[in-house]
């Protein structure tokens, strides 16, 4: 072998050998199990190995000082033809913040969605989380396409600054540079990087750690208007969107995005700025004058100009109508929709929690705009069938509580209140958390179950045997409807649910809201199938009746409840043999079951 050959032959193994080393450490890692059950974006969901679930261990490599919470939305292992995926990806009010995942727009779409098709599975997952921005939706995104999406939803933008990976963020900001911050997802990939993460990681246990994740997550808080950081943040968004739009393009999967909404009227900038100040008050004054459209200018300006980034600024949503141009992007203008029902006609209050946040009732009209441009493009005709129900228009009492008392906790701190030290934040939390506990309760429950991160199922069964015992229906339905979200493969739960609610109209929403998930979610009980039916007759729903009346006939063609309302049906339909002949064959079991 001649010299040359050895040198080349020693220089390849030297190069390669750090390499291998890597590689053997890796598998070292993975063979040994370590941190195994972060590994997988979705895991087994353990009430039904059927189903799987998001991960929440897989989500926590985002952040350096947080847990992310993640919706419990399972979905089918085996996709089936008739089951109809959506995906939905975006930051904290995807997700549904303050309020449990059932009331956020994704799964308020979900049950429009069930109620308005036949024949169907339908699965809407919720991937949205706290503080996450473009790079991590971009991250997810390309992890989704194994398990064969109908549809992307996306409503994100608000956490470009101070988000995981933010320009200005104190979560996975190493440099402003996108290929760096890509190349820091792809490592965490690899188990032997998330080892050296595990090892470096610092806790905190100093006053910082009871600040509020908004007062942490601020790395640098001042941003102007148009300066390079500012631009930085909406440059890095448009790059993270067109990749991810491009992912679902090349699969003709439909992306519907939405442009981002914020409390323009009732949240006064969170800076200094003295521009944004002025802009602020000249708003209020020609709204005091009645001139509303001059207001929203002046309130979207003062919106924009305001140094501290946790709402988005126009240019975000200038890049979304942009990007929505695109072939298969279908644009839903969330921030116009929202402004026009908000009670000012400039959004507010009455439709934002906070900042940013929408209410429940602000998820409630998201859900119906997401699901008015899915059905407007014709992606549900396959299993359309409408439905005179709706979802429920309101929240229980411990609801209430539950996301009323996290937003207690960020106001009272950074960046809404700057001169507190954390002693005094938490003693101007507590007395507004005092108020709450005396209010009912449902409300001192709904309160706790945040605070001491609680077993949400467990209490609102406490709340449910509460209401029963002083005879609030109204409060046993709302807890009823929220609970069934927690314990989906319930049958029993439901069953009791239901049959606690029948025989009263007030309670017929929540009756077919109740009963058309559960079947939606696989269960193939007959006399649920027959109560369903029975609420449809009472509303003159006769075709979904008479649905739902054959598919329980299938299971239990001689069920006392099917053959009495399937006379009903007949009657109804002006059919009186066949209503005779059921009627007929009622009395008959009727007449058995007394015998014996």
């Amino acid at each position: 072998m001649s010299p040359k050959r050895n040198k080349l032959i020693f220089w390849i193994i030297t190069l390669l050998t750090p390499f291998l080393i890597l590689a053997l450490l890796e598998m070292s890692f993975r063979l040994g199990g370590y941190n195994v059950e972060s590994q997988k974006l979705f895991v087994d969901f353990p009430v039904n190995d059927h189903y799987l679930v998001a991960n929440p261990n897989f989500v926590s490599r985002y952040f350096s000082t947080f847990e992310p919470q993640i919706a419990l939305q399972p979905f089918k292992k085996e996709k089936t033809d008739s089951t109809f995926r959506i995906f939905v990806l975006g930051g904290s009010s995807a997700q549904g913040f303050p309020f449990n995942f059932y009331y956020s727009f994704a799964t308020q779409l979900e049950q429009k969605l069930i109620l308005n098709t036949q024949d169907a599975h339908i699965e809407v997952i919720n991937l949205g989380m706290t503080a996450v921005n473009s790079f991590v939706i971009r991250d997810i995104s390309y992890r989704l396409q194994e398990y064969e999406p109908d549809a992307i939803i996306i409503y994100a933008g608000h956490n470009e600054y101070y988000g995981s990976f933010g320009v200005a963020s104190t979560q996975n900001n190493v440099v402003n540079s996108v290929r760096t911050k890509r190349l820091i997802l792809w490592l965490k990939n690899f188990v032997l990087y998330q080892f050296i993460e595990d090892l470096i990681s610092d806790d905190n246990d100093s006053d910082d750690a009871q600040r509020t994740f908004m007062a942490r997550v601020i790395g640098e808080s001042i941003i102007k208007y148009d300066s390079k950081m500012f631009d930085a943040g909406v440059s890095q968004f448009k790059e993270n969107i067109e990749d991810i739009i491009r992912e679902f393009q090349e699969n003709n999967i439909p992306v519907f995005i939405g442009t981002v909404a914020s409390n323009l009227k009732d949240q006064s900038p969170l800076s200094d700025s003295e521009e944004a100040i002025q802009l602020y008050e000249s708003a209020t004054l020609s709204l005091q004058n009645e001139k509303v459209e001059e207001a929203k200018v002046y309130y979207e300006k003062a919106k924009d100009r305001d140094e501290m980034r946790f709402r988005a600024p126009e240019k975000i949503n200038e890049t979304i109508k942009m990007l929505s141009k695109k072939d298969g992007i279908y644009l839903i203008d969330i921030k116009r929709i929202l402004s026009e029902l908000s009670e000012s006609g400039i959004a507010d209050n009455s439709l934002f929690i906070d900042h940013l946040h929408p209410t429940e009732i602000g998820h409630y009209f998201m859900a119906d705009a997401y699901f008015n441009e899915i059905h407007n493009i014709g992606l549900m005709d396959e299993f359309y069938n409408e439905n005179s129900f709706d979802t429920p228009f309101s929240i229980s009492n411990f609801e209430n509580a539950y996301s009323t008392t996290p937003i207690l906790r960020l106001k009272t701190g950074y960046p809404f209140i700057r001169s507190l030290t954390v002693n005094q934040e938490l003693a101007l939390f507590e007395d507004g958390y005092r108020s709450i506990l005396n209010k009912s309760f449902a409300d001192s429950m709904g309160a706790e179950s945040w605070r001491y991160n609680n077993v949400v199922a467990f209490d609102l069964k406490k709340v449910i045997n509460h209401s029963k015992h002083l005879d609030d229906s109204m409060a046993v339905a709302t807890h009823y409807y929220e609970l069934l979200h927690w314990l989906s493969f319930n049958d029993d739960l439901l069953t009791e649910a239901v049959d606690y609610l029948l025989n009263n109209s007030k309670m017929d929403t929540y009756v077919v809201n109740m009963i058309s998930k559960g079947l939606n979610n696989g269960m193939k009980d007959p006399y649920l199938m027959n109560m369903l039916a029975a609420t449809y007759i009472i509303n003159d729903e006769i075709e979904k009746a008479g649905y739902w009346l054959r598919k329980s006939e299938k299971i239990n063609p001689n069920s006392k409840n099917l053959l009495y309302n399937f006379s009903r049906f007949h009657i109804l339909r002006g059919d009186t043999n066949n209503a005779h002949i059921y009627y007929k064959r009622f009395l008959e079991q009727h007449s058995n079951q007394q015998k014996h």
